[in-house]
C-alpha cells in the first residue's frame, strides 16, 4: 500500500490536537497539535475510508428480475452504473448517473423491482432509483444533512414492511437515518 493513501482522506480521521507522550527535541515529535504531530500522525481513523485507495469501491446488487448492477465512484465525481441482464454474458457498459460525489456509493435491490443508489457529496446525502420495468433513473434527490456534513459510504436497506432506510455518518461521528415509508415518495428528516 503506497504511503500516499494515508493522506488522501484527511476528513476521515479524528484529529488529535492535545496531549503528549513525553518530552523530546524537536517537541513536535511527542506533542500533539493541530495538523500533523508525532504522537498522532494524521489522527485516528473514523472508518475504513481514511486508509482506502483512490478509485472505485463498487457496490453491487442483483435485482428481482435477475439483472446484476455494479455502482462505482467515477473519476469525474459522478456515480456510474453498469448492468448484466439476467441470462446475458455481456455487461451493458458504464453509464453516468451524474452528480458530484466525494464518497463511494451504496446500493440496494428492493422488493417490487426497484434499484436504489445512495451517495454523499458536498456533505449532503443524495438518493436515486430505477423504478421497476424502467430504463430511466429517476435522478438524484438531495436529502441534505442534519446540520453537520455527512462523510463516507451510506447504506440503504429495505425492511420486511417495505420501508427503505438510509444510514450514514456525519463528520462528528454520529450515525443518522432517514426513512421512506412503503408506498411513499417522501423521506423523513434526519
Amino acid at each position: 500500500v503506497p504511503a500516499s493513501y494515508l493522506y488522501q482522506h484527511p476528513d476521515s480521521t479524528y484529529a488529535i490536537t492535545s496531549g503528549s507522550n513525553g518530552t523530546c527535541s524537536p517537541s513536535y515529535l511527542c506533542t500533539a497539535g493541530t495538523g500533523y504531530n508525532g504522537p498522532g500522525g494524521q489522527g485516528s481513523p473514523s472508518g475504513v475510508t481514511a486508509y482506502s485507495s483512490t478509485g472505485p469501491a463498487p457496490a453491487a446488487v442483483t435485482g428481482t428480475n435477475g439483472t446484476s448492477w455494479v455502482f462505482v465512484h467515477g473519476t469525474d465525481g459522478s456515480i456510474e452504473a453498469d448492468s448484466l441482464p439476467s441470462g446475458s454474458s455481456t455487461w451493458t457498459g458504464l453509464t453516468s448517473l451524474g452528480g458530484d460525489f466525494s464518497g463511494y456509493p451504496g446500493a440496494m435491490a428492493g422488493r417490487g423491482g426497484y434499484i436504489w443508489a445512495v451517495a454523499v457529496g458536498g456533505g449532503d446525502l443524495s438518493v436515486d432509483n430505477l423504478p421497476s420495468g424502467s430504463t430511466t433513473w429517476s435522478g438524484w434527490t438531495n436529502l441534505g444533512n442534519p446540520g453537520t456534513a455527512f462523510i463516507g459510504t451510506p447504506v440503504i436497506i429495505q425492511d420486511t414492511s417495505g420501508d427503505e432506510h438510509i444510514f450514514v455518518r456525519n463528520s462528528a461521528g454520529a450515525l443518522h437515518a432517514s426513512v421512506e415509508d412503503s408506498g411513499s415518495t417522501t423521506w423523513s428528516s434526519w
